[in-house]
Order: C-alpha cells, then structure tokens, then sequence
C-alpha cells in the first residue's frame, strides 16, 4: 500500500475570494505540513488524515499565478488564525 506523508508528497490548499468581501481579500495558496495519505494497491481507496492546526499560508495568489510580495508574515499570521479558528475549528476537531 503507498503511504506518503510531508517528506514524500506536498498538499496545497487553494481557497478563492468571493462574495461582499472579494475586493479586500485574496487568493490564497496555503500548505498542509503534517498529514498521512494511504492509498490502497488496486488504487480503488484512499484515506487521508491532516492535522488542521499544521497549516501554512504560503502567498496570495493573483491571476493565478503566485504572488509572494503581497502578504507580510503579519497579514499570513491572522489568516491563519482565521482560518483555524473561524473555518477549521481546529481545537474542537484537531484532525481533518
């Protein structure tokens, strides 16, 4: 059965602005740091767990297209928290 995990695979995270707020927000490409992924020999199943309280917020994203300028590691830090706290509930529900 393949396993992978952070030193063998990499999983991003894209979430995209919409709505009354889409002026003022951004794009975002973020990263999952801590996960396990199974997939079974005949490729008919996978199980994923991801720890939800190890992600990264890598750069906004812009035209589709990295943009690693826009963000100070301020900005980076309370998305996360937004992120965490408001969206993935990670204290309540730690594994994803």
């Amino acid at each position: 059965m393949p396993k992978y995990d952070a030193s063998s695979a990499e999983v991003l995270l894209f979430s995209f602005k919409d709505g009354l707020l889409a002026k003022v927000a951004h794009d975002l490409k973020m990263r999952v740091d801590d996960f396990s992924i199974d997939v079974a020999d005949d490729r008919s199943s996978v199980k994923a767990t991801f720890q939800a309280n190890r992600v990264s917020v890598l750069c906004a994203m812009k035209d589709g297209r990295d943009d690693y300028g826009t963000l100070s590691d301020g900005d980076k830090k309370k998305i996360l928290g937004n992120i965490s706290d408001d969206v993935l509930n990670s204290r309540r529900y730690p594994t994803v």
